[in-house]
């Protein structure tokens, strides 16, 4: 493990001393969420949704949305085949 100093704000450093066996923890945390931020989203905020939802999509415009779906939610054959109009 490696040693840091840092200078934080007074205020900071009594929120954190309750805390001070698990800085670490909350360091990495923070950095998770402050990386998150980092990256472009594939997500809609509530405007987008409601102009996309205004605007009628079809089925395969929704499912098109954002990242592509895990296995397990994709649709099998049957479905994906009611979907193109061929059932």
């Amino acid at each position: 493990m490696v040693q840091i100093t840092i200078n934080i704000p007074d205020d900071l450093a009594q929120r954190l001393e309750p805390f001070q066996a698990q800085v670490s923890q909350q360091l990495e945390l923070g950095l998770q969420e402050f990386e998150s931020q980092q990256q472009p989203s594939n997500f809609l905020d509530e405007q987008e949704i409601i102009t996309l939802l205004a605007s009628q999509p079809t089925t395969e415009q929704i499912l098109a949305i954002g990242s592509p779906l895990p296995t397990m939610l994709k649709p099998g054959p049957a479905y994906a085949k009611s979907l193109s109009g061929q059932g």
